[in-house]
């Protein structure tokens, strides 16, 4: 099996280049991955790249934003020479070893010199003081088509019509027999509107293109004029052969670009003939880049007001989600003689994966943190799942290992694979007496107010929803007056200051050892507040979640109390 080989471009614009020698390789934002990417939609280990015997596949993490092969979702995908990766703003190329040359490595930059090498090939233009495109048109008419064109798009502001204009012009000036207006969609570019010669409207029946030369004008995002004769690099062309095409003029559509997108590629303006068109002076080709221009910012604002109002129905699903979700946590926390308790959850988005909830019967207050693995609305459906499974079962198993088996057989039966939970369970009776169980998840700690040491509770449990054989049993938990249990989601741990260093279990070990003879809800407070602090306004990453105990201490333990400096 060939090794393939990766290209990408860094922060500062230099060009990288990765041999596939070992099975799997990360793609991330943090230094040990094999990939760094510094964009910040890319999470920490997004996506793996990774052998499966017979072929390459990229893998992704349930990274925030997602990862994309050729402009598709994916999660899983083998991997094909040509295909391009893309991860937040950053795009990496998988090269085919056998193709590679010399100046490969520089990528589009071969396609566009090919490109401009297609263009040096056309005869020069003539002075501007006797060039035309036909025998009736001045440079003066030439220049008028564009203040045309603003007048009616100030009048109008129909996007329809603007394109019609502009493709009515770029007939007159190329002399080309037909003209397509291709607006970018998932699966690459789509028929928006097609004129012919005779200014007459072309169905997306009659939609054809040269995909080689749209290809090249999208990936090198350079206009590609061969108005007399097709270069040698396309004549043989499949497409080209097969519509019996004498001259093309392919223009990319590039809006101006707004806020962290840079101007992108919003689609192409394509003219073809079967005869030659009309020589094309310096002046006509600058009318033509103005009218893709032009082109270019009317797609880009209706890509911009079709997000907007995709934005706004997303947000008000998710609002109505968040509503629903905000429903199934606890409204309060319970009142349970000997105890104060106390909680905290904030989703990464509208809804998360996180949740807490609390049993509280006539002996015993059970407590369970879960961490739904991803984010967002899907791990939400799959947390509210698993909230009513596990109410099914401690409510009518008293043995809380034996109720988390059947819990796991459940989401083992009806959930995917890559679908999976971690937990914390602690159980606990009027004196102090209890079980803890921890599935899979990041430890929890009980501040000892005898002592003043911290004491860690590890998972010694597998994850729920990946082997449905698995077996969880709960082990022994005592909290004396005045102690502190804290249960918690790595979000709180993983949470990032604007350098991108994480919050850390030391940090908050030592922060606990400081504040737990407080009691809990002192605790709350400053968890919270030295949180804020820490991240200094930097977007969150994960859902963070947590939750306090406190076996109710003595009058005299609490006048001792307070915060040490």
């Amino acid at each position: 099996m060939q090794k393939p080989v990766l290209r990408w471009k860094d922060d500062q614009g230099a060009l990288h280049r990765l041999e596939l020698s070992k099975p799997q390789s990360v793609i991330g934002r943090r230094n040990d991955c094999d990939i760094v990417l510094g964009d910040r939609e890319v999470s920490r280990q997004h996506a793996t790249i990774e052998s499966d015997g017979s072929s390459w596949v990229v893998v992704d993490l349930g990274s925030r934003h997602g990862t994309f092969v050729n402009g598709e979702a994916v999660k899983r995908q083998t991997l094909r020479p040509g295909d391009r990766i893309r991860i937040g703003h950053r795009e990496i190329v998988v090269e085919d070893p056998n193709a590679v040359t010399a100046d490969s490595g520089h990528g589009l930059g071969a396609a566009a010199e090919s490109s401009r090498s297609a263009r040096r090939r056309i005869p020069p233009a003539a002075p501007l003081a006797e060039a035309t495109t036909s025998a009736d048109t001045t440079e003066i008419e030439k220049l008028s088509f564009l203040l045309d064109l603003q007048y009616e798009w100030t009048q109008s502001q129909s996007a329809e019509l603007m394109f019609r204009k502009i493709l009515e012009n770029a007939l007159r000036i190329s002399g080309a027999q037909r003209g397509f207006i291709l607006r970018r969609d998932a699966g690459g570019y789509a028929y928006a509107l097609g004129l012919n010669a005779d200014l007459e409207q072309l169905s997306s029946l009659e939609f054809t293109t040269s995909s080689s030369i749209v290809t090249r004008v999208s990936d090198s995002r350079e206009p590609v004029f061969m108005t007399e004769h097709i270069a040698a690099d396309f004549a043989m062309q499949e497409s080209i052969v097969r519509q019996n095409l004498c001259a093309v003029a392919c223009l990319p559509l590039v809006g101006i670009g707004r806020e962290n997108h840079g101007s992108e590629v919003m689609g192409i303006l394509y003219l073809d003939s079967k005869r030659i068109m009309h020589t094309l002076s310096g002046l006509d080709e600058k009318i033509l880049r103005k009218l893709a221009a032009e082109a270019g910012v009317v797609l880009e604002k209706l890509e911009f007001v079709r997000e907007i109002e995709a934005r706004k129905e997303l947000e008000k699903e998710l609002g109505l989600a968040q509503e629903t979700q905000a429903h199934l946590l606890p409204r309060r926390t319970p009142e349970f003689p000997g105890y104060v308790v106390q909680a905290f959850s904030r989703p990464t988005r509208h809804v998360g994966g996180d949740f807490y909830d609390f049993m509280a019967g006539d002996e015993t207050l059970t407590t369970i943190l879960a961490d739904v693995s991803g984010k967002g609305v899907a791990a939400a459906l799959l947390g509210s799942l698993l909230q009513g499974a596990l109410h099914s079962q401690l409510s009518s198993v008293r043995d809380p290992g034996i109720a988390i088996d059947s819990v796991n057989r459940y989401l083992c039966q009806r959930t995917e694979e890559d679908r999976f939970v971690t937990l914390c369970l602690a159980s606990l009776g009027v004196g102090g007496e209890g079980v803890f169980l921890s599935a899979g998840h990041i430890p929890s700690y009980i501040y000892r107010a005898g002592t003043g040491a911290i004491e860690e509770l590890p998972s010694d449990a597998p994850i729920l929803g990946v082997f449905e054989e698995s077996t969880y049993r709960a082990r022994p938990l005592r909290l004396e007056e005045g102690d502190l249990l804290l249960l918690l989601s790595d979000g709180l741990t993983e949470a990032e200051d604007p350098q991108g260093a994480l919050f850390g279990e030391e940090r908050l070990v030592a922060l606990l050892r400081r504040i737990g003879a407080a009691g809990a809800e002192a605790a709350k407070t400053q968890i919270m507040k030295e949180l804020e602090e820490y991240v200094a306004g930097r977007e969150q990453t994960d859902d963070i979640t947590f939750v306090l105990i406190e076996k109710r201490a003595t009058p005299t333990q609490r006048a001792a109390s307070s915060f040490p400096p």
